[in-house]
């Protein structure tokens, strides 16, 4: 029998500031800490850093007063992507926290960003924290996936692909549940609208060898509007379909002129 083991180690970073009174500058720094620097965030979870100061003889350094640490994530180009004050755990040893949420990520690319973490005054002047022995004030920050996975993306299906036959429009099958591996087989659809008047019909088939022909399909669910609507619509259903396709019936006969349209469909499986 296989024995997983999961140990919830808190990520603690050991930075050197100059002296433990932290008014006095100029020394030299001849005990940095010699453990990693870097950080690591996970998309998708809340990443507590831990940040612990040290002084040159690695004892724990109290922060002076009035003196508040702040920590700012930023690019090669200089681009700011967080910006924080550190929060005091135990004043006794030097010990601060902050946390990344997932939210915070949402416009961050997976990759290596720098971080930098420096002493603030009353006045806004800024000291360095070090973070190896060569006066180094950047450290890396890497941000990778985190236990799970991003969600897929959704497939966006344009009016313009659509095809006509007699009075209704059909799009092309797209992949369901079955043949994306979806266990769940929920599926959301969004529909965009602009003044538009009829139905929306869902279709799902299990054959793997889809064609246009309707004795291969079946209705699933449908979206129907008798006045006018322009915005956004959603419809949700469960299925283990293979392939779905969404199907266009305007009340009066032709799209744009008197039905309004469908501008396009947003399928997520």
């Amino acid at each position: 029998m296989a024995k997983l083991f999961s140990y919830q180690i808190p990520q603690i970073i050991s930075l050197t500031v100059e002296t433990i009174d932290l008014n006095i500058t100029g020394f030299a720094m001849s005990n940095y800490p010699i453990n990693p620097s870097d950080i690591s965030i996970f998309r998708g979870m809340s990443t507590t850093i831990q940040i612990m100061f040290r002084d040159i003889d690695s004892r724990f350094a109290t922060i002076a007063a009035g003196l508040t640490p702040q920590v700012v994530f930023y690019d090669d180009t200089g681009t700011i992507y967080y910006q924080s004050d550190l929060s005091l755990i135990d004043v006794t040893q030097g010990l601060y926290d902050f946390v990344v949420k997932p939210t915070d990520l949402l416009s961050w690319t997976n990759g290596d960003l720098f971080y930098a973490i420096s002493l603030r005054d009353g006045s806004n002047n800024l000291s360095p924290v070090y973070t190896d022995r060569n006066y180094t004030v950047v450290g890396d920050v890497h941000v990778i996936y985190g236990p799970l996975p991003n969600p897929p993306t959704p497939t966006t299906i344009l009016f313009s692909s659509f095809t006509r036959s007699g009075l209704i429009y059909y799009s092309g099958g797209y992949p369901g549940p079955n043949s994306d591996i979806n266990p769940s087989g929920i599926q959301t659809a969004a529909i965009y609208q602009s003044g538009f008047i009829g139905s929306v019909i869902v279709q799902g088939t299990l054959d793997l060898n889809y064609t246009s022909d309707n004795t291969q399909w079946f209705d699933i669910t449908n979206y129907n509007t008798s006045s006018a609507y322009t915005g956004v619509s959603s419809i949700s259903f469960v299925g283990n379909y293979t392939f779905i396709r969404f199907l266009i019936e305007p009340t009066f006969t032709v799209i744009p002129n008197g039905s309004g349209e469908v501008t396009q469909i947003i399928y997520q499986n």
